[in-house]
């Protein structure tokens, strides 16, 4: 596998969840932000992504991110706390994460604004101060 300034380059995603089947996320407690919100953000939006479990969710939380800064796909930073908000606007894919790149949420937004309602200003995968891989 090769990678390309500090990321995997892109594979064909699955079309029921946008995952990329050829990287193995690290362990659960270094990708999820707060463990003990996990089994919650699990039972309320695993279901988002055919997700099997609480560690299936922060994995393909933490490869949604991986893709993310692939395929330069929409991100806002909040400077006033650090979140790093990503989006898939083909998939509704949404998630945040905190200033030193862990999961805080993953989900599929209901309403069609709810991105563009998410404080933070646009940048790019280049603009990241942290390195989540």
């Amino acid at each position: 596998m090769r990678r390309v300034f500090g990321v995997f380059t892109p594979t064909p995603k699955q079309p029921e969840t946008g995952r990329r089947a050829d990287i193995a996320a690290p362990p659960t407690r270094q990708t999820w932000g707060n463990i003990s919100t996990l089994q919650d953000h699990f039972d309320r939006h695993g279901r988002d992504f055919s997700s099997k479990s609480p560690d299936d969710y922060a994995a393909q939380a933490w490869q949604f991110l991986q893709r993310a800064r692939v395929e330069s796909l929409p991100m806002k930073l909040d400077d006033t706390d650090g979140t790093l908000r990503v989006f898939d606007p083909q998939t509704r894919a949404l998630a945040a994460y905190n200033s030193a790149g862990r999961t805080k949420t993953f989900f599929k937004p209901e309403s069609s604004s709810y991105w563009q309602r998410q404080p933070g200003r646009p940048v790019k995968p280049a603009d990241l101060r942290f390195s989540p891989r």
